[in-house]
């Protein structure tokens, strides 16, 4: 069984230094049909946690890990998790840097002020650096869009990490993958080896070209 036979499903956790899974999105690969779907669960919807009662479903990984995490979302979403992947946000920086930046389309020009510092993004394609690719996952409140939620920064964080895949897809990838290597250390944690990243990676590339 390979990732280009089998329909699979992996589960992306984002998490913060206090260990709070910030981001978590669900990834459905189907290679017969090219089929690319992502769910993104908003980090404060409150689900049943087991043993812990109804909590906030990033609690879940904060209390019982990986393992608790992809329960509480499979019971919740009826989808089996195959793979878990766990993009530790502090580390982000060193593996966009160790890629050479990520592009993203960013669809709305965004001001925010967090840490004492203001960020600016322009709407439309952007090169992003390490420190810019994590502030942008990061912002909480975009000042020029009231509207702006927990399900827009979601969303900003998908476009972060489908970058970063891109970018291991993209020609050369591999190559930079020796840097990349280095700095994912702790960084980055996954039951998926590097080639099974690249083909998911290449298969993602191809769906969304469809």
């Amino acid at each position: 069984s390979g990732v280009f036979t089998d329909p699979s499903t992996i589960m992306i956790l984002g998490v913060d230094e206090n260990a709070n899974s910030d981001t978590i999105q669900v990834m459905r690969f189907d290679p017969d049909r090219q089929l690319l779907a992502t769910l993104s669960i908003p980090r404060d919807l409150r689900v049943p946690v087991s043993g812990y009662g109804d909590q906030k479903i990033n609690a879940a990984y904060a209390a019982g890990g990986s393992a608790l995490a992809i329960r509480t979302v499979t019971e919740y979403t009826g989808l089996p998790i195959d793979h878990v992947m766990i993009v530790d946000f502090s580390g982000l920086v060193q593996i966009v840097d160790a890629l050479g930046g990520i592009t993203i389309d960013n669809p709305e020009n965004i001001r925010s002020v967090f840490g004492a510092k203001q960020y600016t993004f322009q709407k439309g394609r952007l090169r992003l650096g390490g420190e810019d690719a994590l502030a942008y996952a990061r912002i909480r409140k975009n000042i020029l869009n009231a509207s702006d939620s927990d399900i827009t920064r979601g969303r900003r964080q998908q476009l972060v990490i489908q970058a970063i895949r891109s970018e291991l897809a993209s020609p050369g990838g591999l190559l930079r993958l020796r840097n990349v290597a280095t700095s994912l250390k702790g960084a980055f944690a996954t039951d998926l080896s590097l080639v099974q990243l690249l083909e998911y990676g290449y298969l993602d590339a191809r769906a969304s070209t469809r």
